[in-house]
C-alpha cells in the first residue's frame, strides 16, 4: 500500500497543481465561455437537475451547461474546548481542489475531482482511528496525559463518466479513490495509512417522456492501517483501552505481545461494501418531477491479518439500507427543490476466540475456535432540507435560501460476557441560511450569507446489566472509559447554537475567468456543559479560487 500511496500522491499533485494554474493563468485555452455567462454558478449547475443527486452517473447527461470548472485554495483555522472526545481545540487545516465538468459531444459528459488536504491539531488524544464512529471496535488512550500533536494528509481522485448508447439507453460509472495517513506525534505514537476506493456503474432507460428508470451496482473498500511506536527508551508503560462498544471492553499494554496494539506491527482494520440501487425518475408535468432512489448495501470487515500465523482479531458485518426522493419545481426564473434521506445500518461485531499454538518446527499457528458476539449497533438518519434558487439569471442565482431537519438515532449493546452495556442517543438539529449576490458593474460581484443552526438531544448514556453473576476470574475483565462516554453523549445532546456569517467578493480581471476571495466565520455555543471542557468553539476560514 505504501507504493500505491506514494504514486498516488505525486500524481494528485501533479494533476492539482496543473489545473489549478493553467486555469489561473492559461484561460483562454481552457474555456469558451460568451462574456454574458461568465457568472454562472457551478453549485447551482451542480443542482440544477436532481438526476444530479443519486449514485447512478448516467444523471450526467442533464448537466445544463457545455463545461464548467472550479479550482480553489483554502484554509480553515478551529479554536474552542467544545470538541468530541477525539477532536483538537486547537487545529489548521489546508487544501486545494480542482472539479470540473466536461460535455465531450452529444452524448457523452464527464466529471473530474483532484484534492488534497493537510491538517494539523493540537491537544489531540482519545482514539486512534482517523473517524472512531464509522468503525465496529475502538483503541482508546487511557489517559488525557498522553494528548498531543496529530496530522492528516489526504489525497483524493475522481472520475465519472456519462455516455448514450440509444436515444433511449445510457451508462455511466465513476471511481472515487482516497489515500492518506495520519500521526500523532507524542507517545503512544500511531501511524495509519489509508486507503478509500468506491465504484459505481450504471444503467438508464427513458420509458417514456418524463419517466425513466435507472439501476446500478455499488463496490467500497475501505482499509485504515494502525501502526503503534514510541521513541526512544522509557520505563513508563501505556495502556489502551480496546472498545468493544460504550466505551467499555479490556486494557492492552502496549508492547511486543499485544494483539491490538503490538510494537511496530500494521494491523488493518478493512470494511468492503456491495450493493445496488434502482431509481425512478417522474415528471407528470413540465415544470415538476421527482426522482426515488432505494439502494441496499452490504458490509463485511474485519480488524487483523486473515493468515496463517496472525490473527483476525475481530468480523462484522451488516445490512444498509437508504432511500433518497427529491422534488424539483423548476419556474422561468427560480428552482425549488426538497430532498429527504433515510438510512439504516444494523451490524453485528464478533470477537475471534483462537490460540496461538507453536509446531514442531517452531512455527506458530493461529488456531479459531469460536467466536463471541461483542457488539450490536442500529443507526437510523434522517435529513430533509429544502433549497431556493431564485431570480436566476444565465444559471446564476441571486439569491439561495436554504432551511433543513436531521435526526440521528443511535441504539447499541455492546457485550463482554457476562457485561453488557446498552446506551441510546438521539440527536437532532434544524440550520436556516440565505446568500445574496450583487452585481456591481460589469466586472464585479459581492456575496453575503447568514446561517444559523439548533442541536439538541436525548438518550441514556449508558445501562449496565449482567447476563449471569461473574466468577471471581471475570471480574477484573470489565474496564471502562467514562470520560470519553460523557464527552460524546455530551457533544450529540446538549442544547446548542451556531451562527456564522461569510462574504465574498468576485471579479473578472482576466478574460473568461472568475476569480474569487472568500472569507467565512462560525461560533457554535453549547449549554450546561459538565463534561467536555468547554462550551464555545470558533471557525474561521478563507478560501482563494477561480472558475472557469
Amino acid at each position: 500500500m505504501n507504493d500505491r500511496y506514494k504514486i498516488l500522491r505525486s500524481s494528485a499533485l501533479i494533476a492539482l497543481f496543473t489545473i489549478l494554474f493553467g486555469g489561473i493563468f492559461c484561460p483562454a485555452k481552457l474555456t469558451a465561455q460568451q462574456t454574458d455567462s461568465l457568472w454562472r454558478d457551478i453549485n447551482y449547475i451542480r443542482l440544477s437537475d436532481i438526476r444530479l443527486s443519486g449514485y447512478n452517473m448516467t444523471g450526467l447527461r442533464y448537466l445544463p451547461v457545455n463545461n464548467a470548472s472550479e479550482a480553489k485554495i483554502y484554509t480553515r483555522k478551529d479554536i474552542g474546548d467544545f470538541i468530541n472526545y477525539y477532536e483538537s481545540d486547537n487545529s489548521f487545516k489546508l487544501g486545494a481542489e480542482v472539479e470540473s465538468y466536461y460535455r465531450l459531444n452529444k452524448k457523452s459528459v464527464f466529471y473530474g475531482k483532484v484534492g488534497y488536504s493537510y491538517f494539523k491539531g493540537r491537544n489531540m488524544g482519545g482514539s486512534f482511528f482517523i473517524n472512531p464512529n464509522y468503525n465496529p471496535i475502538d483503541i482508546q488512550e487511557s489517559a488525557d496525559s498522553t494528548r498531543g500533536i496529530k496530522k492528516k494528509e489526504l489525497y483524493h481522485l475522481i472520475g465519472g463518466v456519462s455516455v448514450d448508447l440509444h436515444p433511449k439507453i445510457s451508462i455511466g460509472g465513476k471511481i472515487d479513490y482516497e489515500v492518506g495517513n495520519y500521526s500523532k506525534q507524542k507517545d503512544l505514537r500511531h501511524v495509519n495509512r489509508f486507503l478509500d476506493l468506491k465504484a459505481t456503474i450504471g444503467v438508464s432507460y427513458r420509458l417514456k417522456k418524463g419517466v425513466e428508470l435507472g439501476a446500478n451496482y455499488y463496490f467500497n473498500r475501505n482499509v485504515e492501517n494502525l501502526e503503534f511506536l514510541r521513541e526512544g527508551n522509557t520505563d513508563k508503560t501505556y495502556e489502551s483501552l480496546i472498545s468493544i462498544g460504550n466505551y467499555i471492553g479490556k486494557k492492552e499494554q502496549f508492547g511486543e505481545d499485544g494483539y491490538y496494539t503490538a510494537k511496530n506491527k500494521r494491523t488493518p482494520m478493512v470494511n468492503k461494501f456491495h450493493g445496488a440501487s434502482l431509481q425512478l425518475y417522474l415528471s407528470p408535468v413540465k415544470q415538476f418531477s421527482i426522482f426515488n432512489e432505494v439502494t441496499y448495501k452490504s458490509r463485511k470487515g474485519y480488524y487483523g491479518v486473515p493468515a496463517t500465523a496472525s490473527i483476525v482479531l475481530t468480523e462484522h458485518s451488516s445490512d444498509i439500507l437508504e432511500y433518497h426522493v427529491a422534488f424539483a419545481l423548476q419556474k422561468e426564473r427560480s428552482l425549488h427543490t426538497l430532498n429527504i434521506n433515510v438510512s439504516h445500518e444494523d451490524l453485528k461485531n464478533n470477537e475471534n476466540i483462537f490460540r496461538k499454538e507453536t509446531t514442531p518446527g517452531e512455527t506458530s499457528v493461529i488456531s479459531y475456535y469460536g467466536r463471541s458476539e461483542i457488539l450490536k449497533k442500529e443507526e437510523l438518519c434522517i435529513s430533509a432540507e429544502y433549497l431556493g434558487h431564485l431570480e436566476i439569471d444565465n444559471y446564476h442565482p441571486a439569491w439561495v435560501i436554504k432551511a433543513g431537519f436531521d435526526f440521528y438515532r443511535r441504539q447499541q449493546t455492546a457485550s463482554l460476557y457476562p457485561f453488557y452495556r446498552r446506551q441510546t442517543v438521539n440527536s437532532y438539529s434544524v440550520n436556516i441560511s440565505g446568500k445574496h449576490h450583487i452585481k456591481i458593474g460589469e466586472n464585479n460581484m459581492y456575496s453575503v450569507g447568514l446561517l444559523a443552526s439548533y442541536r439538541a438531544g436525548d438518550g441514556t448514556p449508558f445501562y449496565d446489566a449482567l447476563y449471569a453473576e461473574p466468577s471471581d476470574s471475570q471480574k477484573d475483565v470489565y474496564k471502562t472509559n467514562d470520560r470519553y462516554l460523557y464527552r460524546e453523549f455530551e457533544y450529540l445532546t446538549l442544547q446548542q447554537i451556531t451562527g456564522g456569517v461569510n462574504f465574498r467578493y468576485s471579479t473578472t480581471f482576466i478574460k473568461g475567468v472568475k476569480s474569487y476571495v472568500q472569507a467565512d466565520y462560525g461560533l457554535a455555543k453549547a449549554f450546561d456543559v459538565r463534561y467536555i471542557e468547554g462550551n464555545f468553539h470558533n471557525t474561521i476560514s478563507l478560501t482563494l479560487g477561480c472558475t472557469f
